[in-house]
């Protein structure tokens, strides 16, 4: 079994390039829009720069291979587009054991990273993680757009 290992949020270079993904499943009754809201918001938050939105309307049991928005988003790191791909849920993206070895195999190719506003971890908690990996550090403790107490207060409203 293929495990992707989660990390805490690591600080990146503002201004990064990404593209937004999604595999929502086949319904007439969702808004795309509504879909990518949190994580869009959540590129803004970081201070990246989103250059593209890829969606494919598939439920994510399809393999990653076989979805042509996933590919395509891929290839936008691939030519150097993008340094990184933000999803709602990492779920969407490495389902499968196949779908993991396709997953890491891309990013050691590239060296992109693959972030996400977070899930819940349970009805009971309803506490928020988010993950990226690999981490990439900022060089400067200036790359960081938040000041300390943003960091300090962003990360209390996650605890609880």
């Amino acid at each position: 079994m293929i495990r992707l290992l989660e990390v805490p949020p690591a600080s990146s270079p503002a201004a990064a390039k990404v593209v937004v993904y999604a595999c929502i499943a086949p319904s007439e009754s969702v808004d795309l829009d509504d879909a990518l809201r949190p994580t869009r918001a959540y590129v803004r938050e970081q201070g990246w720069e989103e250059v593209a939105v890829f969606v494919d309307r598939a439920y994510v049991a399809v393999p990653c291979a076989e979805r042509e928005q996933w590919m395509k988003a891929l290839a936008q790191a691939e030519a150097g587009a993008a340094v990184g791909v933000v999803v709602p849920s990492i779920g969407m993206v490495a389902m499968s054991d196949e779908d993991k070895k396709l997953f890491a195999e891309w990013q050691q190719k590239t060296g992109a990273f693959v972030s996400s506003p977070g899930s819940r971890l349970g009805a009971v908690t309803g506490r928020a993680y988010g993950f990226r990996y690999p981490p990439i550090p900022s060089t400067t403790a200036g790359d960081d757009r938040r000041s300390g107490a943003e960091q300090e207060s962003r990360a209390a409203r996650h605890r609880g």
